[in-house]
């Protein structure tokens, strides 16, 4: 898969994009992402040669022609991380320290994750802040968000027992208070009254 930078998620707007044509967009890729197969091994870590009257190989179209700056490889057999930078002179293997890489130019790294996505639970490629963490999948965003509303809900509604117990303090009637905070009359008759 390919990350360009600038480049819209949607067609027009609106319209799920299905695939990147590099002579239609206005960005090249930033980073390109290879799952390394073995039938293609080779042609993947640039060391096919081409034949003649043959168009270029995937590292020559990478390297030469796109002149992408991270090309980065991931043997999901063999659970092996390669990358490679962008130099004068061509592709350049890239330094990976505990199975993650950070991109400057991007403010983001990549790195090799151990854990269950979408059910399967494996080595997976997976980006990082600044800060090292791994960026949430969608299934993580969701339950931090839910966990998120559930707290802000608890406070919430803590606040309108407070607010609850200040009113009878006041000496406001029991039947008031419900109404006023719309608390159930089990709720108001529980709290302390001092």
């Amino acid at each position: 898969w390919f990350l360009a930078l600038g480049v819209p998620r949607l067609y027009d707007g609106h319209d799920m994009r299905l695939s990147y044509v590099t002579w239609q967009e206005e960005a090249s890729p930033t980073v390109v992402v290879e799952l390394l197969s073995p039938g293609t091994e080779a042609d993947d870590l640039g060391q096919r040669v081409r034949e003649p009257d043959q168009p270029p190989t995937k590292w020559q179209v990478y390297q030469d022609i796109l002149r992408i700056p991270y090309y980065l490889i991931f043997d999901r057999h063999e659970n092996q991380f390669r990358a490679f930078g962008l130099r004068e002179n061509g592709y350049e293997p890239l330094e990976i320290a505990n199975q993650r890489l950070w991109l400057p130019n991007l403010n983001a790294g990549i790195g090799v994750w151990q854990g269950t996505y979408q059910g399967i639970t494996r080595s997976w490629l997976r980006w990082y802040d600044d800060q090292g963490h791994w960026h949430p999948t969608p299934q993580e965003a969701f339950e931090q968000e839910r966990q998120r509303a559930e707290q802000e809900r608890q406070r919430a509604e803590q606040a309108v027992r407070q607010i609850a117990q200040n009113l009878l303090q006041t000496g406001m009637a029991a039947e008031q208070v419900v109404a006023v905070t719309g608390l159930s009359w089990e709720i108001v008759q529980n709290l302390p009254s001092e």
